[in-house]
């Protein structure tokens, strides 16, 4: 009787074929100067979106909910330009709108998971 044999684990830093061709890189785009500006925008039930940002220093990125008087913001983080900073919507959402605003005018790349 032959042995099984077990698959091998997959170590977690690494990503299967499929997620590594789900990634994508957006961008570039401008950044003006102290405005807000919406990198992408989704409603209804959405799959788990993830937006991963790490260069420029000092951008600041936010996840706005809602729309008009009523939105509110949320998982607001501010880039270091040293450690990843990941904004996520996932589930039910009336309308979320990932924005990213500046200091100074700069260009921004980021990657999007879903």
């Amino acid at each position: 009787m032959a042995a099984r044999m077990r698959p091998m684990a997959r170590p977690r830093h690494t990503r299967s074929i499929e997620e590594a061709m789900a990634m994508s890189e957006m961008g570039p785009i401008i950044l003006k100067a102290d405005t807000w500006r919406t990198l992408e925008t989704v409603w209804g039930k959405v799959p788990s979106i993830r937006h991963v940002f790490r260069f420029p220093s000092g951008v600041k990125l936010r996840v706005r909910y809602g729309a008009g008087w009523f939105s509110v913001s949320r998982q607001k983080k501010t880039t270091d330009g040293v450690n990843d900073k990941t904004l996520s919507v996932s589930g039910w959402v009336g309308r979320a709108r990932f924005q990213a605003k500046a200091s100074k005018e700069v260009q921004l790349v980021w990657t999007r998971f879903p």
